[in-house]
């Protein structure tokens, strides 16, 4: 307590304040933002293909992007989403710290060739354990065409966790936005790619 207070003295209190005002205007204006990036309110609040692996998430986000590009030529890098292609959901720096390993195939749960691809679990209910805890997720890409020359993908992604305070710290602190980064880079990676080869 003592080396609290001291260290209170010498002015880290500031650095406590600082830290305080951060995580509020995270929590108040960047998590809101990210967590629907690109996303109308309809796309936001309906019901994708997907849902049902991970039935009540501790964390739902939707994220989608309008590609100048007819859905039939952005399919294609869709399906083949990696490193040096598509478009990978890792990025460097955080593919060993999230276990994410772009070479790896991840299991699908969900096919509609074309319009719906979802990656997950598809035992969906039964999360994966790991050190006396569990985390399960989905990702459901959903492309839809607007008109000839115009798509939209919308990208849906749920997690459970745990229910401790060090699952939720890791979660908000870390997965969160890491997954935002990574699904922000892929889309626009896919877009760039599909409006270079679609036009």
């Amino acid at each position: 307590m003592r080396r609290l207070l001291s260290w209170l003295a010498r002015g880290g209190g500031w650095w406590a304040a600082g830290l305080a005002a951060a995580l509020l205007i995270y929590a108040a204006a960047i998590r809101p933002w990210h967590l629907r990036w690109g996303a109308t309110d309809e796309e936001v609040r309906e019901r994708l293909p997907g849902d049902m692996l991970i039935p009540r998430p501790d964390l739902r986000a939707t994220r989608a992007i309008t590609i100048h590009a007819p859905a039939s030529a952005v399919w294609p890098w869709l399906v083949q989403m990696g490193q040096a292609r598509g478009g990978s959901l890792c990025i460097t720096g955080l593919e060993r710290l999230l276990g994410c390993d772009p070479r790896h195939p991840l299991p699908v749960a969900v096919l509609d060739p074309g319009r719906v691809l979802v990656l997950g679990n598809p035992a969906g209910m039964h999360p994966v354990r790991f050190s006396g805890g569990y985390f399960a997720a989905s990702s459901a890409f959903v492309l839809r065409e607007v008109d000839a020359q115009t798509s939209r993908l919308i990208v849906r992604f749920r997690a459970d966790w745990s229910p401790t305070l060090l699952s939720l710290l890791a979660a908000r602190g870390i997965l969160e936005p890491a997954n935002f980064l990574m699904v922000r880079k892929m889309l626009l990676g896919i877009r760039r790619r599909a409006e270079q080869t679609g036009a």
